[in-house]
């Protein structure tokens, strides 16, 4: 397998066990909400509160991307969706990420990248409405 391959597989097993963790402690807080304390002048259960750090697993050697701003870019009017851009696809500012066209085929509109940015979440829709959210984009200020 590629290197790339194993480390975006690493990424995903660190984000479900993150996830199935997390999991776990609701599912404790749900079993354990009406509990009262087994010996007089104990505290009855609390709540526990699951949170995570904010940044990458250094292990797997994934540089860290400093993100000011998340925006969406959005469909400017409804039909059928072509993107040019693609997941962690680094875009420069005005360039085309995709197309909107009409049912027919004719190119009805071009979407561009507002600002330079790293493509974060994209639709997997070819369809869509005006104001759909269509490309999630990551930007430094």
């Amino acid at each position: 397998m590629s290197e790339d391959l194993m480390k975006a597989m690493k990424l995903s097993a660190a984000g479900m066990r993150a996830q199935g963790t997390r999991l776990r402690v609701i599912s404790e807080n749900v079993a354990n909400a009406d509990s009262l304390p087994t010996q007089p002048g104990e505290a009855p259960y609390r709540r526990k509160i699951i949170t995570f750090k904010n940044q990458l697993d250094k292990s797997i050697g994934q540089p860290t991307v400093r993100i000011d701003k998340l925006r969406w870019i959005r469909a400017t009017q409804s039909g059928v969706l072509r993107l040019q851009a693609h997941l962690g696809q680094r875009v420069k500012s005005g360039q085309i990420v995709g197309t909107i066209s009409d049912a027919f085929g004719d190119e009805g509109m071009v979407l561009k990248a507002p600002e330079q940015g790293i493509v974060l979440g994209l639709t997997e829709h070819p369809l869509v409405h005006r104001g759909d959210a269509v490309l999630h984009l990551a930007t430094r200020r």
